[in-house]
């Protein structure tokens, strides 16, 4: 699948998400009165209170059902009365969405409404993405900037800053990848999920997360089983997901096989410029001195080329330095 074949698909799941979302919505106006269908749901119902005054059992114009009441408020903020807002009287009761006053307080509590939401619309759009790449399982779901403990280790936070800058500077073409290596137990990791998922949600990106080795014993795993993913289907993801985490790339034994599905992944990302990031204990050069003296000359080609090519679209290489945080 080429780059335009690619950028199609995404679009057209975005698309489709879209459509949904403004199915849903217009399915609920229809589900409402005429009255209800033309305001802005505030987040909140307003209640009847001692602020409230009945206008009218009929409705205005008579386009209220005959068993609700109008009724206007007085907004807390400024005391103006606003109108009107309506009630089933045997419903439970049953609000009508309301208009919010237009002073300075009441703007800003529909914009409030109107942002809340637009994220739960995000939402219902990322968290079948987050699911499918485990973002919400396990400790991936604590691996999050908001959880990082500068404390714990403070030598770490250069590179917890520029995993925040390629966040924010990220694109979706040219040089957008980004390598995180250092020794065990330093936050790698951490830092590297927790930015798959602000891109994800910021971007509306559809995320994966692939730890090297176990992504190698899957596709063994795969050829003998016939109810998990095929081993098609376990390469297409990574080399397809719009942000790919490649954990721990120096972790497994470095075959021919394991080599030439790596330079697959790596070359289809490359050429496409689809944002990636990788961590690994050792840095590329290190990588490249290790490999590039093996005796095994699938070691030397492949290996010396996936480097190359990470090197060339890698726009940052961070390096984390301290003591294995896990022994504390």
């Amino acid at each position: 699948m080429d780059r335009n074949e690619l950028t199609a698909l995404n679009e057209k799941f975005l698309a489709a998400q879209a459509t949904a979302l403004a199915q849903e919505k217009n399915e609920r106006q229809q589900a409402l009165p005429p009255e209800a269908t033309d305001r802005t749901a505030p987040a909140l119902p307003i209640p009847i209170s001692e602020k409230t005054t009945i206008v009218s059992t009929h409705g205005r114009n008579g386009s209220t059902p005959e068993n609700s009441v109008l009724y206007e408020w007085v907004c807390d903020d400024c005391g103006d009365t606003v109108l009107p807002g309506a009630v089933f009287l045997d419903a439970g009761p049953v609000y009508y969405p309301v208009d919010f006053c237009a002073c300075p307080a009441g703007a800003a509590k529909r914009v409030a409404s109107e942002r809340e939401i637009a994220l739960d619309d995000r939402d219902k759009v990322l968290n079948p993405l987050f699911d499918a790449a485990r973002l919400d399982r396990g400790a991936y779901d604590r691996y999050r900037f908001c959880f990082w403990d500068t404390e714990r280790n403070p030598g770490a936070s250069p590179a917890r800053d520029a995993v925040r800058e390629y966040v924010a500077d990220v694109t979706a073409t040219g040089r957008n990848w980004l390598c995180l290596y250092g020794p065990y137990g330093l936050g790698k990791t951490h830092l590297a999920v927790a930015a798959v998922r602000a891109i994800a949600a910021s971007r509306l990106w559809r995320p994966h997360i692939v730890v090297w080795s176990e992504l190698c014993q899957a596709t063994k795993e795969s050829w003998s089983s016939k109810t998990g993913p095929s081993e098609y289907q376990l390469w297409a993801r990574a080399r397809g997901a719009r942000i790919l985490l490649l954990d721990d790339l120096d972790k497994t034994a470095t075959s021919e096989w394991a080599m030439g599905k790596l330079f697959a992944v790596i070359n289809y990302r490359t050429v496409n410029e689809i944002p990636t990031i990788v961590t690994a204990n050792k840095s590329l050069k290190a990588l490249k001195a290790l490999w590039g003296a093996s005796i095994h000359e699938h070691v030397r080609d492949d290996g010396l080329a996936v480097l190359s090519r990470i090197a060339g679209a890698a726009s940052q290489s961070v390096r984390f330095e301290g003591k294995d945080q896990r022994w504390k």
